[in-house]
């Protein structure tokens, strides 16, 4: 007959390991990870944008000099991030667009974390300049960013992003 405390060890052992198992251990894979959306999204100046969620506690900033684009036909900036020609963050904090486009900076806006960009690639279309400078000319001058895959320093990442503005030209002051 065989040794019962023997027999009721290996079963203690195998039942461990398979609750172990099921609970996510070592075998398990991890979960995957669902990427950021912001959804809400503007734009300013020569050619910064900015891209967040709807509770404005996450956003995406992007800003490329452009002042010396062409006036004769929409200028493309092609982006492999992270790119030397432009600055790319990511923000963490609360109502974070109070303080984008604007020069009566909130503190209780200001980000509690800024992180660079990793990884990524997209494009900014800029309109030609209407009169830079030109404060009649506010609002009269489109443009569009786009990026995908989307990666802060710390492993976040985000969806597509794909934002629009007419308010190209326009600077806080």
């Amino acid at each position: 007959m065989p040794n019962r405390h023997a027999t009721a060890a290996v079963l203690i052992t195998v039942l461990a390991a398979v609750s172990a198992c099921s609970r996510g251990g070592s075998n398990a894979s991890p979960e995957p990870k669902e990427d950021v959306r912001l959804t809400v999204s503007g734009g300013c100046g020569d050619a910064f944008f900015w891209a967040m969620t709807p509770k404005g506690d996450v956003a995406v900033t992007v800003s490329v000099e452009a002042r010396d684009r062409t006036a004769e036909a929409p200028t493309t900036i092609d982006l492999d991030l992270p790119h030397p020609e432009a600055t790319v963050e990511v923000l963490r904090g609360q109502d974070l667009a109070r303080n984008f486009c604007n020069d009566m900076i909130l503190a209780d806006s200001k980000p509690t974390d800024t992180q660079a960009v990793t990884a990524g690639t997209g494009s900014v279309t800029l309109d030609p300049p209407k009169d830079p400078g030109g404060y009649a000319n506010c609002g009269t001058t489109s443009g569009r960013l786009r990026l995908r895959g989307l990666e802060a320093e710390d492993g976040t990442t985000f969806a597509p992003i794909d934002a629009s503005t007419d308010q190209i030209g326009c600077y806080a002051g």
